[in-house]
């Protein structure tokens, strides 16, 4: 039978030491996978509830039920006459966020810190960290769904922690447009964003 033989504590410190950066790199690795699951969880979940919307069909309460996490408020500032609107251009507006930008840590880290360090924000990119963002918003008139929308941003890959990389989707009744605004045939997309 073969005695077990004692390690110098000396060892023991040297293989803790070896060992702690790479469990430390791994459990990091992890955990901001974890979180970006946490994050498309969240997304699929509200978009499956907003699809069930029908403009000036869904009533407001059954918006308030399928989606309880909306809170009162808007997703964008309207510009009417040329001057900002933070007023709900209709009888009620909905907005839900869903982000780590601009409250996570990292992005706060990234405001502190001059573009000379960009690669902490690469080797976290490497390491799974995204930068996100998800707003949903329905916009109520007549007790009924006139407008909804969402937009998703993710972290662009070839400049992390630099850009994010859009996209947005409206569903809007005639009425739901900025008072004043006429759609025709002839109207493109850069003449309604304005």
């Amino acid at each position: 039978m073969r005695s077990r033989v004692a390690r110098p504590p000396a060892q023991r410190l040297v293989r803790i030491a070896l060992l702690a950066p790479f469990l430390l790199l791994i459990g990091t690795m992890i955990g901001l996978r974890v979180q970006s699951m946490l994050f498309e969880s969240k997304v699929h979940s509200v978009l499956s509830r907003l699809e069930q919307f029908q403009l000036e069909k869904t009533p407001e309460e059954a918006v308030l039920r399928s989606l309880p996490e909306l809170k009162s408020g808007i997703l964008w500032s309207f510009m009417v006459n040329g001057r900002s609107d933070d007023r709900c251009p209709g009888d009620a507006c909905y907005v839900l966020r869903v982000q780590n930008v601009p409250n996570g840590i990292l992005f706060r880290l990234r405001e502190k810190l001059s573009y000379q360090h960009d690669w902490i924000f690469k080797a976290a990119y490497l390491m799974g960290h995204r930068f996100w963002t998800f707003a949903a918003y329905v916009e109520i008139r007549g007790k009924k769904v006139s407008r909804y929308e969402y937009a998703l941003s993710v972290e662009d890959a070839k400049s992390p922690a630099n850009g994010l990389v859009g996209v947005q989707v409206l569903g809007a009744n005639r009425a739901s447009f900025p008072a004043g605004m006429v759609l025709s045939k002839a109207t493109t997309r850069s003449e309604v964003l304005r």
